[in-house]
């Protein structure tokens, strides 16, 4: 029995091994087609491949070109969009142009008789010519009592410099209260630097103040040789603007004019702005370069030549432009200098500023008095002035990785 089994499991076993057997000696004698039939599936598998990505690409470049399209038209729109928008500010400049806007009529009166007049301001007790070396003209209006007193006590101090004459005069124009005029008034008998026209004192009549200094000046002290102009709110460090007139050349000094330019600064076109002006008294879109009025120096010389020019010149409301525009006409520049601060310092409070500069603005009355008495201090502040702008210049440099030119 276990020989039949045993012989029986030989047979299936060679029945397996003959069928391998056969099934190999196909595949051997027909390799050929075998071979050819798996290039062909590879083909095939291939062909469909390219086929199936063929069919993808073709959606994706209709889908590109759809967008492309669509972005065309986009941009086509927004193209079309900003061309009308540049089309209707282009419109909207035209008509502002063409409508020059409400037209000032503002008055051209030049010469107002004198409220108080200080005649013999620049001559001495036998009424001789003094030779003043500079003549400080300051606009002020009637109220303003206290900053005219910190004038007096500090930079506006007639006496602060050795070896100079120098004198000061306020400039003012009358004002609708009473009381004040009348204050003003005493004022001026006590002190005798009063010059007040006869017209309303407003930011509009600056230009007035200055054509009246200028005719002051040419009939009570045409000897002077210099002119400071400012305001009573300025801090002005009356030495450091002798050591710069002393250091002038003859040529630079008889054609000074001196301060903080602004160029360009284009005419007001507001008419709510207080600075507006209209195209009757000026039609062009910026003004000459001219100086900031706060605080600067010229010479007599040219204050002359420019009282000669008003003569001729229509008044504009800024008197700062104004003074640009009469400089234009005698073929004039004003001359930049930095250290007259229009705009004010970064740090107003630090005593060192006030020893560098020529002019500050602004200063209320008590932060006057305040910081002229700490510029007076002894020379070793000077020192300590020295040594912290080196420090801060060091400082500077380690931050910023380099020095100042």
């Amino acid at each position: 029995m276990a020989v039949k089994n045993g012989a029986k499991a030989n047979k299936k076993n060679g029945g397996s091994g003959n069928g391998a057997g056969l099934l190999s000696g196909f595949l051997w004698r027909h390799r050929m087609v075998v071979l050819k039939a798996c290039v062909a599936m590879l083909l095939l598998s291939n062909i469909f491949y390219f086929a199936v990505r063929y069919v993808e690409l073709t959606d994706t470049v209709r889908k590109l070109e759809a967008e492309k399209v669509e972005l065309s038209k986009n941009i086509q729109y927004k193209t079309r969009e900003l061309q009308e928008k540049k089309e209707n500010e282009k419109k909207e400049n035209e008509q502002k142009e063409s409508d020059p806007g409400p037209q000032l009529e503002y008055s051209q009166k030049k010469y107002y008789p004198y409220i108080f007049n200080e005649p013999n301001k620049c001559k001495d007790n036998n009424l001789a010519e003094l030779p003043v070396y500079i003549l400080m003209a300051i606009k002020s209006t009637t109220a303003q009592f206290d900053r005219r007193r910190s004038i007096r006590l500090t930079w506006g101090n007639e006496s602060n410099v050795d070896g100079i004459i120098i004198r000061r005069i306020f400039l003012v124009a009358r004002a609708d209260d009473e009381k004040k005029q009348a204050l003003l008034e005493r004022e001026s008998d006590e002190y005798h630097d009063i010059v007040q026209g006869e017209f309303h004192d407003s930011f509009r009549n600056l230009t007035v103040k200055d054509i009246m200094f200028m005719r002051w000046m040419i009939t009570y002290c045409p000897q002077a040789k210099f002119i400071f102009k400012g305001d009573d709110d300025v801090f002005v460090n009356i030495f450091n603007i002798v050591d710069y007139l002393m250091s002038l050349s003859p040529e630079s000094a008889k054609n000074l004019f001196a301060g903080s330019v602004l160029y360009p600064s284009p005419r007001i076109t507001d008419p709510k702005s207080k600075y507006y002006v209209s195209t009757n008294l000026w039609n062009e879109k910026y003004y000459p370069p001219y100086v900031s009025g706060g605080g600067f120096l010229m010479s007599t010389l040219v204050s002359k030549k420019i009282f000669e020019v008003t003569k001729v010149t229509p008044i504009i409301p800024i008197d700062d432009a104004f003074l640009g525009v009469c400089l234009k006409k005698l073929g004039m520049k004003p001359q930049n200098h930095k250290g007259f601060k229009s705009w004010g310092v970064n740090r107003p409070k630090d005593v060192c500023i006030y020893k560098e500069i020529m002019t500050l603005h602004k200063l209320n009355s008590e932060e006057m008095l305040e910081m002229w008495k700490k510029m007076l201090k002894s020379d070793s502040d000077l020192d300590d002035c020295a040594l912290s702008f080196k420090v801060l210049k060091d400082n500077n440099t380690s931050i910023t990785g380099q020095g100042s030119n």
